[in-house]
């Protein structure tokens, strides 16, 4: 296409034309899926191992197991906080949840850990879930713990993956250090 001076040809047409088809595929967990199925592929007592590693890596130090239905691996875990003159203290009680997901976390399985974080008897919850959860299952999960007032951070996905690879170690895996460009160990 030739263009004369001012004259201009609109993209619009064509600018965001298959995000449908590739927000299905998105969606339903057909797209990317390498990373999830290293997680899949280890063994309960490797799974067990990395999810120790990540929380030691945060500086959650001495987790306790705790045991709920619906989920794969939890841990309750105290956070001190002082102020450097040691005249103010808080105890923050804590449910790190980690869980391995084929296809995309459904409601009924963000319901097995809200109710393990009101049967942990926590303030906040820290959810990684290696591979997707649907919106909506999120957006439950929030509405089902702040009516028990307690709080959630929730990991994803790429982000759940960047924070394995920052902490743990997986089996057969060369590299020592974070694989992708964000790293949580650098912030």
């Amino acid at each position: 296409v030739r263009l004369r001076w001012r004259e201009s040809v609109s993209l619009h047409r064509f600018q965001n034309r298959n995000l449908l088809k590739m927000d299905h595929f998105r969606w339903h967990g057909v797209e990317d899926q390498f990373e999830v199925v290293t997680m899949l592929e280890l063994t309960k007592p490797q799974f067990e191992q990395l999810c120790r590693n990540v929380l030691a890596g945060l500086g959650m130090a001495k987790p306790i197991a705790f045991s709920a239905p619906g989920v794969e691996q939890s841990y309750r875990v105290e956070i001190v906080r002082e102020s450097s003159d040691k005249m103010f203290r808080t105890v923050e009680t804590w449910l790190c949840v980690f869980q391995r997901s084929r296809l995309l976390m459904d409601i009924d399985e963000v319901e097995s850990i809200a109710k393990a974080a009101i049967a942990a008897n926590v303030q906040q919850v820290f959810v990684v879930v290696f591979g997707r959860m649907l919106p909506d299952a999120q957006d439950r999960l929030r509405e089902s713990l702040a009516a028990e007032d307690i709080g959630l951070a929730c990991l994803t996905d790429s982000l759940a993956q960047c924070l394995a690879s920052d902490f743990g170690t997986l089996p057969g895996s060369k590299s020592t250090g974070p694989e992708h460009g964000f790293s949580f160990a650098r912030l």
